[in-house]
């Protein structure tokens, strides 16, 4: 490679004696590394040139700093000595890390060290000692650092301002209290198993059908009674199986489901799409399995209609095939139709106090998507602070790891959770400390969201799961944070109360989609609204979404509650924030997201009035954060 004759120029020798001094080669070892790279250049075809040492130097700096990547990596997992009591190992949590989350900076036997010898840290949340958390140092590392959406966030103009305010009473009068007292549980909700229970994606066929109809079952003798109770249906009128497939002039009642002619179809590219529903292709499915056309020319009455719903039509079949319908009743809110005493609904919380509560509702994303240092939440806890609710109600997303590109950079340090509990769950904690120490006894109640990263992927949703964050998810104080199901229902205030409807799901956004309205209805919202009052239930599209992981098993915890009325029905959504008083006198409101990217969103103050009669919510008020 150098030639039978060393070369004459004398800084190409001074060149080749300083890289081997850089590199501790010897001359031997030098000029073998010179021949073995020629070679390497000549077997891929580049031409042939002068001697230039630099490009040498440089191909042995790339090798040198390819070596040390290489040892970095091996040393990360050390081999186990079984006889020294000191040995580095590796716990089955340590495992799974390195599998999903990647290989932390630090090898996994100076982690373990640095947390079995430094106790110093308090717990952040119970105030206890605990062992410093693994993913502390990563924390204080991602607070300090700024962003741009941080800065966006920070210069908005529009904090604190009220959007627009809701007023529902005229009435005067009544004091503020500030007490919000957790009674003893009702149930504690068997959905607490975190897949146990959970049949999603294990249903078969013949319990989905039964499980669907079970509603309808519970339904059919109900509206048979409350219709006749009120000579609502002729005399003659026939009702049971028969009505579906019995061809006969005479007046028929027939209670089912809806559902569409085609559910299913495919586009030009053979994807399969969902087919709308139209009043062409509307049937009805009886708790038997019986199914039926509907004629829908002759209804006029507003009413809103999707797949899953159940109603009852009266009508007549004349050729066993189609009910020309004339009347059609979807209101099942005036049945008092709920979960059977068999299958409780357990998913209720109640808080008494006197006098008039104000109640805070706020949605997730509670952070800018660039950032993990929860500036919107902040932000919002300052105002919590002013305000003194007695009631704060957070609802996911609280980590949604798929739409928070901040975390991809740090999900190989610290988990989701860890961080939820590190650095969320104190600043909460903090703020009800703070409204105590004011006179103020809060109680926060967290609704997790599908999208959440250590949540449960099923419909009902189980609680937030902590039990992978490490000592501090098992030990934390939750004094007054409660952790609940999605759905789930809390009453506000002594004797009957005020009763809130929690949800995350997107239900507004699924059933506007996927509904037919038939005549003049006062607004769209208003009648989805609507529908889900008469249908007593958070979700009574089915099938449902495809974002909707629905375990039917489960139905029957997304009804209300048979025994109680609703007062109030939070359903956040994408679309613009709202609050409506529609059917039975039942608020219903969308709180909007306290976080549009780094753009600043909203949450809803509610003012209710737990001893009135009626009209128990006073006011709505949707405030910028």
């Amino acid at each position: 490679a150098l030639g039978d004759e060393p070369p004459k120029d004398v800084s190409v020798l001074e060149e080749c004696l300083s890289v081997a001094q850089m590199m501790r080669l010897s001359t031997e070892e030098l000029c073998n590394k010179w021949t073995s790279y020629a070679l390497e250049n000549k077997k891929s075809g580049a031409p042939e040139t002068s001697v230039d040492v630099s490009l040498l130097r440089q191909h042995l700096l790339s090798l040198s700093d390819r070596k040390q990547r290489e040892q970095q990596n091996t040393d990360l997992v050390q081999p186990m000595d079984i006889a020294s009591e000191d040995s580095p190992f590796m716990t089955t949590d340590d495992f799974f890390n390195l599998q999903n989350y990647g290989v932390p900076d630090i090898p996994i036997s100076m982690a373990k060290k640095k947390n079995e010898t430094d106790t110093s840290r308090g717990n952040l949340v119970g105030g206890t000692s605990a062992k410093i958390h693994r993913g502390l140092a990563v924390i204080h590392e991602l607070l300090s650092e700024r962003v741009e959406s941080d800065d966006t966030w920070v210069s908005r103009t529009d904090r604190g301002q009220v959007e627009v305010e809701h007023v529902f009473s005229d009435r005067q009068g009544g004091v503020e209290t500030y007490e919000a007292v957790v009674p003893t549980q009702i149930l504690k909700s068997r959905l607490e198993g975190h897949g146990e229970e959970h049949q999603y994606m294990f249903d078969e066929i013949p319990d989905m059908l039964e499980n669907t109809r079970e509603r309808v079952r519970r339904c059919e003798s109900a509206f048979y009674r409350h219709l006749k109770a009120r000579n609502l249906l002729m005399e003659d009128t026939r009702a049971g199986p028969e009505a579906f497939c019995q061809a006969s002039p005479d007046p028929i009642l027939a209670v089912g489901r809806i559902r569409v002619e085609l559910e299913r179809g495919s586009n030009t590219d053979g994807v399969q799409t969902r087919s709308r529903i139209n009043a062409k292709s509307t049937l009805l499915e009886s708790d038997e399995g019986n199914v039926v056309k509907l004629d829908l020319d002759q209804v006029s009455s507003g009413v809103a209609l999707a797949p899953g719903m159940v109603v009852a039509v009266e009508g007549v079949n004349a050729d066993g095939r189609k009910i020309s319908v004339s009347a059609l009743h979807d209101d099942t809110y005036q049945l008092g139709i709920g979960p059977s005493k068999e299958q409780p609904n357990d998913l209720m919380e109640t808080i008494e106090g006197s006098g008039l509560v104000k109640t805070v509702v706020a949605t997730g994303p509670f952070t800018t998507t660039e950032s993990v240092a929860f500036k919107p939440l902040d932000d919002l806890l300052a105002q919590v602070r002013i305000t003194k609710p007695a009631v704060v109600v957070l609802i996911g997303p609280f980590i949604a790891e798929a739409k928070l590109p901040a975390l991809d950079k740090v999900k190989a340090k610290i988990l989701p959770e860890e961080l939820f509990t590190e650095v969320f769950l104190p600043k909460v904690r903090a703020c009800l400390e703070s409204l105590t120490d004011d006179g103020v006894s809060a109680k926060c109640f967290l609704v997790p969201h599908l999208d959440d990263s250590f949540s449960d992927f099923v419909v009902p949703q189980p609680p937030l799961d902590l039990s992978n964050a490490g000592d501090l998810g098992h030990t934390m104080a939750m004094d007054n944070i409660e952790l609940l199901t999605n759905p789930s229902f809390i009453t506000v205030g002594a004797g009957r109360g005020v009763n809130i409807g929690l949800t995350s799901l997107s239900i507004l956004e699924d059933l506007s989609a996927e509904c037919m309205i038939l005549g003049p209805v006062e607004d769209r919202i208003s009648a989805l609204c609507t529908a889900l009052v008469k249908q007593r239930s958070f979700y009574p599209l089915y099938p449902p979404s495809a974002n909707v992981p629905i375990d039917t098993h489960g139905l029957h915890r997304l009804e209300f509650p048979a025994e109680q009325d609703l007062d109030i029905m939070v359903v956040p959504s994408r679309l613009k924030n709202f609050a409506k008083k529609v059917h039975r006198n039942v608020v219903c409101v969308n709180p909007g997201s306290i976080c549009k990217y780094d753009r600043s969103g909203t949450y809803a103050e509610i003012l209710v009035d737990p001893s009135s009669s009626s009209d128990r919510v006073r006011r709505v008020s949707v405030v910028h954060v």
